[in-house]
């Protein structure tokens, strides 16, 4: 066994370790001993490791393998490698040795899979090859290693699950003709492509390689011309790096998603990106949109000049897509158009192009709730799901009791913090701490109606449809502080979202948004703001705290009132639905609402048939198996040794492909 020297206990090194242990999983045994310069770290342990200084390489006399894992590898080698006692040592950076091990354990994997393995191994020499030839030019000695490292990765990731759908039956399920605009190279949405193609329906999938969201490269015999599209400040290394791992992306999808049935189409080949839009205000509200996410704002502040060159490169890539959408209806014979999100400036103006000229389009997303499934729906953007088609025919629907009871079990287990992002947002929870701050809640309530607003993550689901009484989720809390401030009769909590000091941690907390407008928030007596990183759980100000729910969009418009809290929605969402909450379409009426409930004088009547319909519309009925997509909360990845791709025998699969397919 070779001796492992680690030098560098850093951030890189955790990296490192994570990533090295999918590929060898008893590598941390290998280890013998640790390196790092900081002095102050010498003797200290590592999981029973013992942490020297360099120093002491010179002095241990056998033979070692040096794996570095630090910013300073080019330094470290000049150093070092010349020196008396390291003869008999080698020195190697660590992306180095994880492209290594993991074409090792590739070639290995290869073996073991006999039959399975041949195509898999032919599309990797290819893309070796083909990399190998890219590396060639000199421009690239630099960043060769990188490239490498990062096209390895990409098979690490996936290469389980390729192996899987190499293996699907070929059939003639379908004769549709299907146009996806493509998120690319998302692996979900490319497996979703290969199964398709490979029960019959001819896919045409488009992928924008002229993005100004980054930045392209031409290549033209041996020479390599790097272009920003729209001359933001970027280093050329930068611009190398993005450039190559694009084309990386597209060369890897092309090789190991090969088939007869299945056409991938780059922009450049079909749109001219020096038209202006034609639509504008198509254009610019998912432009605006796009802003808001990579700002992570609902507000966009236009003298950043950051801020502004982003929405000029939003509002471009939006024209792309319009244009593609132009394209499509004009030139493309098709059956069904598929796309994920049709929000922001990617997916949005394209959508909404085809969907106006009468053409059947089918939206898919990422559930939330369920793990492994996708929402899927029709003419409609997920954010707005519950004004799609599907939900309009189950309005009135009554549920039966087993479907009642499988709802029921799911609440049960958000409730006792067991769903996919409750486990995550409370797994830290300190219950002594909480019993004081719930203690303190209480006395500010002081027996007057409690109002608790629950704002979303700042950037989340922040398009520009959604605001309707309010012109953002930061102008919605500021008309509330403002308003309650006046209030005789009932306070105000404001209970930032969990997620900012979980899932979504550095985002921009509205809490510091909230006192960039209105300076210190303590000034305001009848209001509480409860940071995100609070010990408490939302369900503890459920029971004899909370009189009334403000939310302005999210899953809370459905679960407080299903718990028998009343709650006033102030945006449209998939959860904003007349008859389980109040929905308001101006600031007036939300204010003479707030009066009502606060003096007494108004009561809401909960409707809980109402509310296990839609919760079992939303989590069941409109949720789709796909067995290679996870959660965005879970940490749980796909045992693909259990997967069955073949749709004959795959029941939950076949009516997920039979949705995209309209058989």
């Amino acid at each position: 066994m070779c001796n492992y020297v680690i030098w560098g206990t850093g951030e890189i090194f955790e990296k490192f370790l994570k990533e090295v242990q999918v590929i060898d999983p008893i590598f941390e045994k290998k280890i013998l001993f640790y390196v790092d310069s900081d002095i102050g770290k010498r003797g200290s342990l590592i999981r029973g490791k013992e942490i020297h200084t360099p120093e002491y390489l010179y002095e241990y006399k056998g033979e070692l393998k040096i794996i570095i894992c630090t910013n300073y590898i080019t330094e470290i080698k000049r150093l070092y490698r010349k020196k008396k006692g390291f003869e008999n040592k080698t020195i190697v950076e660590y992306y180095s040795f994880l492209s290594k091990t993991l074409k090792d354990s590739l070639i290995k994997e290869i073996k073991d899979l006999g039959n399975k393995g041949d195509l898999f191994e032919r599309n990797l020499v290819l893309l070796n090859d083909t990399i190998g030839n890219i590396l060639k030019y000199d421009i690239l000695d630099r960043y060769g290693e990188y490239i490498k490292y990062y096209s390895t990765g990409i098979l690490l990731k996936d290469y389980n699950k390729l192996i899987y759908l190499y293996d699907i039956p070929e059939r003639n399920y379908s004769n549709k003709n299907i146009v996806i605009n493509g998120l690319f190279p998302y692996f979900p949405e490319l497996a979703l492509s290969y199964i398709l193609s490979k029960n019959g329906a001819k896919v045409k999938y488009y992928f924008n390689d002229n993005s100004p969201m980054g930045q392209i490269i031409k290549k033209e015999k041996k020479n390599i011309d790097y272009i920003n599209s729209l001359d933001i400040d970027t280093s050329p290394s930068n611009i190398i790096i993005t450039c190559l791992t694009q084309f990386i992306d597209e060369l890897y999808v092309k090789i190991f998603f090969k088939h007869e049935n299945l056409e991938f189409i780059n922009f450049s080949r079909i749109l001219n990106f020096n038209i202006t839009s034609q639509s504008m205000d198509i254009t610019e509200k998912h432009a605006l949109s796009y802003t808001k996410r990579f700002a992570e704002t609902d507000e966009i502040d236009f003298k950043d000049e950051k801020i502004k060159n982003y929405y000029k490169r939003a509002l471009l890539e939006a024209t792309h897509s319009l244009h593609l959408g132009m394209y499509i209806h004009e030139n493309i014979n098709f059956d069904i158009f598929v796309t994920s999100h049709a929000i922001y400036s990617t997916w949005g103006p394209c959508f909404e192009y085809l969907v106006n000229e009468g053409h059947k389009c089918l939206v898919y997303g990422s559930h939330a709730y369920i793990d492994q499934s996708w929402l899927i729906e029709e003419g409609k953007a997920l954010q707005f799901l519950n004004e799609g088609p599907t939900w309009q025919n189950m309005r009135g629907r009554i549920l039966e009791a087993v479907q009642q009871q499988r709802v029921e079990q799911y609440m049960k287990k958000r409730f006792e913090l067991a769903a996919v992002d409750t486990s995550e947002y409370f797994a830290d929870i300190n219950n002594n701490e909480r019993a004081t701050l719930l203690k303190s809640i209480v006395e500010f309530k002081q027996n007057k109606k409690l109002f608790i607003a629950f704002p979303n993550v700042i950037w989340d689901g922040a398009e520009e449809e959604r605001n309707t009484a309010f012109s953002s989720l930061i102008d919605w809390l500021i008309y509330s502080i403002q308003l309650f401030e006046n209030k005789s009769d009932a306070k105000l909590i404001i209970r930032c979202h969990p997620a900012e000091a979980t899932l979504f941690s550095g985002v921009q907390s509205v809490r510091d948004l909230l006192e960039k407008e209105l300076g210190d928030l303590s000034k305001y007596k009848n209001v509480m703001v409860l940071e995100s990183k609070v010990n408490l759980v939302t369900y503890d100000l459920v029971n004899e705290i909370m009189d009334v729910g403000l939310v302005y969009s999210g899953f809370l418009a459905v679960e407080l009132p299903y718990l028998g809290i009343p709650v006033i929605s102030s945006a449209k969402g998939v959860c904003s639905e007349n008859g389980i909450s109040e929905i308001v379409e101006s600031k007036e009426e939300y204010a003479s609402i707030i009066e009502n409930y606060s003096s007494g004088t108004r009561f809401m009547i909960i409707n809980r048939e109402k509310i296990l319909n839609f919760l079992h519309w939303y989590l069941y009925d409109m949720g789709y198996y796909f067995p290679l997509v996870e959660n965005v909360l879970s940490d749980r990845k796909t045992n693909c040794e259990l997967i069955n791709l073949d749709i004959l025998e795959n029941v939950e699969l076949r009516r997920t492909i039979d949705r995209f397919l309209e058989p």
